[in-house]
């Protein structure tokens, strides 16, 4: 409880300090064609194997626990599946039920934000979403399924995001400083430590993983210290207002910005296979 609470304060204070998490400043900023998602992501490997490195050390692991001990506590506290299935009705009515009020009351935007995460949470809880896992395991297992999975969204988002922007809906960038590269390496040391990153933490604390809890509870804090540090202590002015937001449609025009990031994060996709698959190479070339 307490790693996970010391990983996320310094996955919420690096969020903050690179304009956003796995999904603001990467996920959907890199499709955005803004720069910064790019420096987020050199930042987020070596963020991530430090984190590795940390998690798995003696000092923070402690003593290894037998199988047997482990087995016969997972089933420990376990909510009936009946029981579940009635939580799971109770929360969907409250849904509909406040939907239909937002609607009545002319709060149409609140109605679709909450038919929206909701629809968000089922989506991320069911196919088991983690940007923490996706970076993580090519550190430990050096497997890149999720890896992969993120980069073929991404090619997929940035031809939708390409098309609403050609609408006339607004891109969002933010500044390419060093800010964002050295928030990023603190946020991956953090979301390695805690657990989970926030899309993580948010569905498998309500699952009951009790280390989460403590992840989201420490990520308030440290988002919260990094707002005041902004002024505070001059971050800032010092890590972000000097550098300026880069879009890579303005730098490149629109045929370059497509194709040079789809190309880039397809050679990400070739990166992981090649990483994942090295070892097996190496014992055949042997």
């Amino acid at each position: 409880m307490l790693q996970g609470f010391i990983g996320g304060v310094l996955a919420g204070f690096g969020a903050r300090l690179a304009m956003g998490c796995n999904l603001g400043s990467f996920f959907s900023a890199v499709p955005q064609f803004s720069l910064h998602g790019w420096i987020f992501m050199l930042g987020m490997f070596p963020g991530t194997y430090l984190g590795t490195k940390i998690a798995l050390h003696p000092l923070v692991m402690g003593k290894r626990k037998s199988r047997s001990r482990a087995r016969n506590r997972s089933n420990k506290g376990q909510i009936p599946t009946r029981v579940q299935t009635v939580l799971g009705v109770i929360v969907g009515t409250a849904i509909v039920l406040a939907t239909v009020y937002y609607f009545s009351v002319g709060q149409s935007k609140l109605a679709f934000a909450l038919l929206f995460g909701a629809a968000f949470g089922v989506c991320i809880q069911r196919g088991r979403i983690c940007f923490t896992s996706a970076f993580r395991e090519l550190w430990i297992t050096k497997q890149g399924a999720l890896g992969r999975a993120l980069a073929l969204g991404m090619v997929v988002s940035t031809i939708g995001f390409a098309i609403l922007m050609s609408l006339g809906v607004e891109a969002r960038a933010e500044a390419a400083s060093i800010g964002v590269f050295l928030g990023a390496i603190i946020f991956g040391i953090g979301i390695v430590l805690a657990g989970g990153c926030e899309t993580g933490w948010m569905y498998r604390s309500m699952e009951g993983y009790v280390q989460l809890w403590f992840a989201g509870i420490g990520t308030v804090v440290g988002a919260t210290f990094l707002a005041w540090s902004w002024e505070g202590l001059g971050l800032y002015q010092f890590l972000v207002k000097p550098f300026p937001a880069i879009n890579l449609v303005n730098s490149w025009g629109w045929t370059g910005a497509i194709f040079g990031t789809v190309g880039l994060l397809l050679a990400w996709y070739l990166l992981i296979t090649w990483w994942e698959s090295r070892d097996s190479l190496k014992k055949l070339t042997k």
